[in-house]
């Protein structure tokens, strides 16, 4: 679990994009008390999405 600072370090984003990402339900986190936390996995499986929509928009030969 990370917190956001580190969680938009991962992802090379700056902290307030992360949080408008959180907002908007694109990035899933954790919020217990006035904590938030960002599961590994989830940053795993957000970058991959990231990277495999950038193949699809890649042109064709």
């Amino acid at each position: 679990m990370l917190r956001p600072r580190d969680a938009a370090k991962v992802l090379g984003l700056s902290t307030s994009t992360l949080a408008r990402l959180s907002r908007a339900g694109e990035i899933k986190c954790i919020r217990l008390d006035h904590v938030t936390l960002y599961p590994m996995e989830v940053l795993k499986a957000w970058l991959r999405a990231k990277l495999e929509g950038a193949d699809d928009e890649r042109p064709r030969p």
